[in-house]
């Protein structure tokens, strides 16, 4: 898919990584059989979805991105949940990834400004859509939702808002909040966790610096280009 857009249209702008599933009722984390008298491994089929494969996803987007010339307009939005904030009874593995796919993006930013990305996520309450059950659509009965557009409008501001970078996209009915990355612990001024930040940062683009150094002469050594 990657290829196919950078040879299509030359390179690569956005990336979403949307796809996921829920906690599946014959795959439940809390499943007690047993195998010959032993407990079994528990299914983690949620989590190579929603993280492995966000995952993978994510390292594809930064190595095409990276390669995208332009200065502004490269983003990468990863779809989170209200779950990235708070527990859903009897979906643990489902919240755990959610609660993931946060701290890679808050993770990421640093690397992300490395490179000129803007990442951001989006945080969707249940969305009313064709795949309830029954036993959700009972659940939420008198639940104020918001609407496929609303999550469309998050997704959109996340990819396109050039002003928004490490930012939390929570979309309920009420509308959408846009939590700044500057309200996590990481930013903090004159905080232990804001001096680590900025130190880290600092040697990652340090380390982006002597790379392209080393591969700039690489390149002339090799006669592919010229030293300019």
């Amino acid at each position: 898919m990657f290829r196919h857009a950078r040879d299509t249209y030359g390179h690569v702008d956005i990336v979403v990584a949307n796809a996921g599933i829920a906690e599946p009722p014959t795959a439940r984390f809390l499943d007690f059989r047993t195998e010959n008298g032993e407990p079994t491994k528990p299914a983690l089929p949620t989590i190579d979805v929603n993280l492995i494969g966000l995952m993978y996803t994510v390292k594809l987007a930064f190595f095409h991105l990276r390669e995208n010339p332009a200065k502004d307009g490269k983003s990468i939005v990863l779809l989170g949940s209200m779950a990235s904030f708070m527990g859903i009874p009897g979906a643990p593995a489902y919240g755990a990834t959610k609660h993931a796919v946060l701290g890679l993006m808050r993770s990421l930013y640093f690397d992300a400004r490395v490179y000129g990305i803007r990442i951001n996520t989006v945080h969707p309450f249940f969305v009313k859509t064709n795949i309830f059950g029954l036993i959700p659509t009972l659940l939420l009965t008198g639940i104020p939702l918001p609407t496929v557009d609303d999550v469309v409008a998050a997704m959109t501001a996340a990819a396109c808002k050039t002003s928004s970078n490490g930012s939390a996209f929570v979309v309920d009915f009420k509308g959408i909040l846009e939590i700044p990355f500057s309200a996590s612990a990481s930013e903090e001024n004159g905080g232990y966790y804001a001096i680590f930040a900025q130190r880290a940062q600092g040697a990652l683009s340090l380390g982006k610096y002597v790379f392209d150094i080393v591969a700039a002469f690489a390149g002339v050594l090799s006669g592919r280009r010229p030293l300019q």
